[in-house]
Parts: structure tokens; C-alpha cells; sequence
């Protein structure tokens, strides 16, 4: 019997001479978006349905108020903001990736769908102790944030300490392939291994 094939990383970088930049595609999973997709088709009969009851009452073109259209109103708005996160999750799960650019002075991670871009960057002076970390079960459903990992956003499996908080990128990966790009970035950038980070 052969042996088993090695799994190739999902990442991809690039070293621009000024910065090193990973991009993280995210992980499809192929039974969770065929099931959003018909999930949408229901919430989008439901949104034009209660949402036409609410614009003709509004303007009277039906007789209907009191508590049941208080009741229809509060429930419209609470069905229109799930039904935008699974939208989010859907094309996340379809076209969204993860970028994190690193140079001397910061790390700068992105997530990024189509022409949308959400960053965050974090100075180099103040990371410590870049890692691979794991997040428990535990984690994913007691932390919100966390409990995005499930439809495939959110925290990763790489960590790196920033004051009193921790932060989390490389969602979608394996802890192995985590340490691979923890290696890319430290050879790239030395000053990222020790505790106390300067700027080269």
C-alpha cells in the first residue's frame, strides 16, 4: 500500500521586497453552502412577503395595526439581519479570503470579499509571542467572535499577543500549515521571534 499523500498548503504568498504578503482563501464546505443557498431562497420569499404586509399597511392599502404589525415590524428586522449574515457567510464561503501583510513595522490582516475590504493593523512593537493556537470547542461556543469559525470566518489557528488581548488569524487552515507560514513570516522577518519586537 502507498503511502499517504501529503496534504499541499492552501496559503499562497508573495514577497513584494517591502512586505510579505499571505493570502488564506477560505475553506469551502460543500455540504454548509448548497444548504445557505436554499436557506436564502425561503428567507427571500419571506422578506418580500412580510415586507409587502408592511408597505401596504404603511400606506393603507390594507387595514392592519396594532400589536400584530408591531409584532411583523420587529420580526422583519430581526429575519433582514440574519438573512444579510448568511448572505455574507454564503460569499464568504464561496469567494472570500484572508490576507495578512507583514512588514518590519506592523501586520496588517484583511478579510476581503470580492470589492469589499475589512483590515486591522497591528504595530510590530507590541506583538508577542506569534504562535500556533488551537481554539477548543469550548471556545467556539462560549465567544461570539469565535463562533464565527463555524461558517468558516472569524479567529484561526495563529496567535500572537497585542497588550492584554489576543488575536487570531489563519482561519480555515490546519495547525500544521499554520506553522509553515509562522516560518515564512520569521524568516522573512526575524525580529518576529523573540518576545521583544523592534523594527529592523
Amino acid at each position: 500500500m502507498p503511502p499517504v499523500k501529503p496534504l499541499a498548503p492552501r496559503h499562497y504568498s508573495e514577497d513584494t521586497g517591502s512586505r510579505l504578503v499571505i493570502t488564506i482563501p477560505s475553506r469551502k464546505n460543500w455540504l454548509f453552502i448548497p444548504i445557505m443557498g436554499v436557506w436564502l431562497i425561503g428567507w427571500a420569499f419571506g422578506e418580500i412577503m412580510v415586507g409587502g404586509i408592511i408597505i401596504s399597511s404603511i400606506f393603507g392599502l390594507r387595514g392592519f395595526d396594532g400589536p400584530p404589525a408591531l409584532f411583523l415590524f420587529i420580526w422583519f428586522t430581526f429575519w433582514t439581519i440574519g438573512g444579510a449574515f448568511i448572505i455574507y457567510a454564503f460569499f464568504w464561503q464561496i469567494v472570500g479570503k484572508e490576507e495578512i501583510e507583514v512588514t518590519s513595522y506592523s501586520v496588517t490582516i484583511s478579510q476581503v470579499l470580492a470589492m469589499f475590504r475589512r483590515s486591522k493593523e497591528y504595530a510590530s512593537e507590541h506583538i508577542k509571542d506569534l504562535r500556533t493556537s488551537p481554539v477548543g470547542m469550548n471556545e467556539i461556543y462560549n465567544n461570539w467572535s469565535r463562533s464565527l469559525a463555524i461558517y468558516g470566518m472569524g479567529n484561526g489557528v495563529i496567535a500572537f499577543d497585542y497588550g492584554a488581548g489576543t488575536i487570531r488569524f489563519g482561519n480555515g487552515i490546519d495547525e500544521a500549515e499554520g506553522k509553515q507560514i509562522i516560518a515564512e513570516i520569521q524568516q522573512r522577518y526575524p525580529h518576529y521571534r523573540s518576545d521583544g519586537f523592534s523594527p529592523l
